[in-house]
């Protein structure tokens, strides 16, 4: 049930910096959704294929930034033992 969790994570919180980071893209993404679902209901997976502007923001975000978990803590142990250096 798990599968996947990390990168869904990280390409979410990516999403929300990159917004940060882009108020103006921000801007152009809420317009499209106002514009495309309204502002009487959230948008659905439905809508997604409606709005190109915000679907191209998220495919500009996944591949600038990786998605694969960094942490230390994916090595297996007899390779990695917390020193920065890999042990064979």
């Amino acid at each position: 049930m798990d599968a996947g969790i990390e990168t869904s994570a990280a390409l979410i919180q990516n999403i929300a910096l990159a917004l940060v980071a882009y108020p103006e893209c921000q801007q152009k993404a809420q317009e499209e959704v106002d514009r495309v679902v309204g502002v009487a209901r959230m948008p659905m997976l439905a809508d997604y294929k409606d709005l190109p502007y915000v679907r191209a923001f998220v495919d500009e975000v996944r591949s600038y930034f990786t998605q694969a978990p960094t942490s230390h803590t994916q090595w297996p142990r007899n390779r990695f033992k917390g020193s920065g250096r890999s042990h064979h």
